[in-house]
């Protein structure tokens, strides 16, 4: 029976399968490091100073896909270390497709101020 308690709920290796669960609580997952809750609060990159590497986003207010509002709140959590582009009015992930000059010249600024 596949729901028998004593089958063991650990994915077998070669096998691409959905992320095994404990059988108690589904709510804890079974990872490489064993048993733990999945913190949501630590997965939050709007959390300020959480971010602590200088990061690029690119992203357009014509997005449909991913509101423009979480990128501002991600590019304010951030602080120094977040720089946006702001691309022409263009959905999810065509910022280049709309303004490839503005798209190679902002990964080209960012980089140079890097250096």
């Amino acid at each position: 029976d596949a729901t028998d308690a004593t089958e063991d709920p650990r994915p077998r290796p070669g096998r691409v399968d959905q992320p095994a669960t404990n059988r108690r609580d589904p709510t804890r997952r079974l990872t490489p490091t064993g048993l733990t809750r999945l913190d949501k609060f630590r997965l939050d990159w709007t959390v300020p100073g959480r971010l602590s590497i200088p990061t690029l986003v690119i992203h357009s207010p014509g997005d449909r896909t991913v509101p423009f509002s979480i990128t501002n709140k991600f590019v304010d959590a951030g602080g120094d270390n977040v720089t946006l582009y702001t691309a022409p009015d263009a959905d999810h992930s065509w910022e280049y497709n709309v303004d490839p000059e503005g798209f190679d010249a902002a990964i080209a600024s960012w980089l140079t101020s890097l250096a």
